[in-house]
């Protein structure tokens, strides 16, 4: 969600996005656990998604390398102040085991206040979680309640019992800072911007391990992204041997094409110095062999793999049982952003996913090359009948996705691996 910032006096006028959730059941997976801040201070965790966040507001009067957090209860200095400062709401240090401490940003900005393997969640971050519960009522249960308040930058306690506030470590601008509100009155989440000299309540999200390269037989490098419980290739397959070494038939020959009921693939137009950008174009035929041409570990995404993918996006289920194009935004979610690759009319791509769907296009049965630049046709592992198996579909001209269950098996189609659960 990158939007620009407008700036407005009054307070209220600053919440300028709200975020709303209407799905019937979460699609969170929770699981507990706790956490010790630099003081010994233990906290409460909920695993969400793919996502550990703590289950209580920050505590903490120290940075975790155990310098203290200048305490500031003076309005006037707090108003003024550029560097770290924290207090309690209200000044009254009672607040502080129920209601954790409220942070400037400056204090946020350091990247010293959570603990260790811990950070300062991203505007990102919070939109994956929102994303994760699914339904907005299981928010202040999942995540324990959220009644704080907040510390004003005019130095003016505000709202507990009614609001809670947390800030992101994202800058909106040089002045500005993205946060999240959850009204109790309207139970909603608002995204909104801020100051950096208000006061705000802090949740930590626990960094995530660097996903490792993956290599294909032939030596490929592929980077890999988590999305919900599912990890993906980035890229397109660019292998011409299965995993077990033995060679993958390499047929440019149109009408050898044509008639060829054998595993076989080729680069598009026949050249490889599109394989680097855009992978290889097999047809099923190498896909239902009982050898596999993903990396060990890793396998053709099946068509219900894809709509798990899909639902996580934003997708109804309904809409993911469908076919031919689907959905609404979900695809430019997952397609790479910009006119690199993709026309200019994929200007509203955000790749949000991380997944970088690009535009290799596809051969079709009769063995003519079209759609580069266009659109993209990956094959699932799916099989729908003796010559058919199910696909996806891309296109410059739509945010949907296409699926389509009875694809010719002799198309030459780009393949994703994904992760062996």
């Amino acid at each position: 969600m990158k939007n620009s910032c407008r700036f407005h006096s009054n307070l209220l006028l600053s919440i300028a996005f709200l975020v709303t959730c209407s799905f019937s059941e979460s699609r969170a997976q929770e699981r507990s656990g706790t956490i010790t801040d630099i003081e010994g201070t233990s906290y409460k965790t909920v695993t969400i998604g793919q996502q550990e966040w703590m289950a209580e507001n920050l505590k903490t009067i120290k940075f975790n390398d155990g310098k203290e957090i200048p305490l500031e209860e003076d309005m006037t200095q707090w108003v003024r102040t550029t560097s770290p400062a924290y207090s309690f709401y209200d000044n009254d240090p009672s607040n502080q085991t129920s209601y954790g401490g409220l942070y400037n940003w400056h204090t946020v900005n350091t990247g010293k206040l959570c603990p260790e393997g811990w950070r300062v969640p991203t505007d990102d971050d919070w939109t994956e979680l929102i994303y994760a519960l699914g339904d907005i009522n299981q928010f202040p249960a999942t995540f324990g309640g959220y009644r704080y308040g907040y510390y004003w930058g005019a130095g003016i306690f505000y709202e507990a019992g009614d609001n809670g506030y947390w800030w992101t470590s994202t800058k909106c601008t040089d002045t500005h800072i993205w946060s999240r509100t959850i009204s109790k009155k309207y139970h909603k989440i608002y995204r909104s911007y801020f100051e950096k000299n208000n006061g705000f309540s802090v949740r930590c999200i626990k960094c995530k391990e660097e996903l490792q390269t993956l290599r294909d037989f032939d030596g490929n490098e592929y980077q890999t992204v988590q999305i919900g419980n599912q990890e993906w290739m980035t890229e397109n397959l660019k292998t011409t041997r299965y995993s077990d070494g033995s060679p993958i038939p390499y047929v440019t020959d149109t009408t050898l094409w044509r008639n060829l009921d054998a595993p076989a693939y080729t680069w598009y137009n026949n050249d490889i110095s599109n394989k680097e950008s855009y992978g290889g174009l097999y047809n099923w035929h190498v896909i239902g062999e009982d050898k596999n041409i993903c990396p060990s570990g890793w396998h053709v995404a099946t068509d219900e793999e894809w709509k798990t993918l899909e639902i996580y996006m934003g997708m109804s289920y309904e809409q993911a049982n469908g076919t031919v194009w689907r959905g609404t935004t979900e695809g430019d979610k997952l397609k790479e952003a910009g006119s690199e690759k993709w026309t200019h009319h994929n200007k509203a791509a955000t790749n949000k996913s991380g997944l970088t769907v690009v535009p290799g296009g596809r051969r079709d049965s009769s063995g003519k090359f079209y759609d580069m630049k266009t659109g993209s046709t990956i094959w699932t592992s799916t099989e729908s009948s003796q010559s058919g198996a199910c696909y996806r579909h891309f296109s410059t001209s739509t945010a949907a996705i296409g699926r389509n269950p009875a694809g010719d098996k002799k198309f030459g189609l780009a393949v994703r691996c994904i992760k062996n659960q």
